[in-house]
């Protein structure tokens, strides 16, 4: 990828970290849903659409009824929607966020236990930064 162009809100979303162990590492966890809530500040930016939950349900639903299947698929599928149905479909918490509330936070380290390479995902927090604010800015990052 090209260091000076910035990321698609997919890139954010397939980036993969190295993960530590006995070494400075961040939570997985937290550092997984900041940045779930960045790519969500900037798909609202971009003027992008994420999955609608309905879609996926509907689309399980259909499986769920496709008699191709084995009744233990279905019966499964099934069990997936009806989860998946009564799951809030926002998080009222999630948005907005800025650049300025990137560059400040902070995760929890980890050593003897599994966490990401502190030093990548600083990297890509930098370049979340860098395209928030672009984007703030009203520009196109």
């Amino acid at each position: 990828m090209d260091p000076l162009q910035p990321w698609s809100t997919d890139d954010y979303v397939n980036h993969t970290f190295s993960v530590t162990r006995f070494r400075l590492g961040y939570d997985q966890d937290e550092v997984d849903n900041f940045l779930d809530r960045c790519v969500a500040q900037l798909r609202v930016h971009r003027g992008e659409r994420g999955q609608d939950p309905q879609e996926a349900i509907d689309a399980m639903r259909a499986a769920a009824e496709d008699r191709s299947q084995g009744w233990f698929a279905r019966r499964t599928t099934k069990w997936i929607v009806k989860t998946m149905e009564s799951m809030p479909t926002t998080v009222p918490d999630a948005l907005p966020i800025t650049s300025s509330e990137v560059a400040s936070h902070t995760f929890t380290t980890t050593r003897m236990r599994d966490g990401y390479d502190a030093a990548e995902v600083d990297e890509v927090l930098d370049r979340l930064i860098a395209d928030l604010a672009e984007l703030e800015g009203g520009g196109r990052a």
